[in-house]
């Protein structure tokens, strides 16, 4: 995506967005993963458009973002609503001090090279939003014979 400009992926994004748009209904009565948008996405770089240069990827900005999410949202929301948290968390990622260099720099290749996903979850089922004051009701007790946790926990796992 470097080098291309902000025309140049709005007319790609115009061409899968239509290939988007025929699964839309499908998808929604099925409920599956939009494997083959995700797929068409990462393809033609659309992953790693909020990853910043200087990691590999376009270093778009909040304008060029919000119009690729946009477009894709036209061809198939749900598929969108995953771009959306791709880029929101490649943003945080490139300003957040607290994750170590080389996780960051592991997370932006994986973006830029093989079109990798990146999300975060909330595993307590009445934490509510961490973003917003939840906080974690599991707690974990140090005990003579190791430690003693205490709490609920939803599994996920990879589509």
């Amino acid at each position: 995506m470097i080098g291309q400009t902000s025309d140049d992926w709005a007319r790609r994004l115009t061409e899968v967005r239509q290939l988007m748009a025929e699964q839309a209904a499908s998808l929604d009565a099925s409920g599956d993963f939009p494997r083959d948008n995700i797929d068409r996405l990462r393809q033609r770089g659309f992953l790693s458009l909020a990853v910043p240069q200087q990691y590999g990827g376009a270093g778009a900005g909040l304008a060029e973002l919000q119009q690729a999410i946009a477009a894709i949202a036209w061809g198939e929301p749900a598929t969108a609503l995953i771009v959306c948290m791709q880029y929101l968390h490649h943003l945080r990622l490139a300003e957040n001090e607290n994750w170590s260099e080389p996780l960051r720099q592991r997370v932006f290749h994986d973006a830029v090279e093989r079109g990798g996903l990146i999300n975060s979850l909330r595993v307590e089922p009445e934490l509510g939003s961490p973003a917003r004051g939840g906080l974690p009701q599991t707690v974990a007790t140090r005990r003579a014979e190791g430690w003693q946790i205490n709490g609920h926990k939803n599994l996920y796992h990879r589509y």
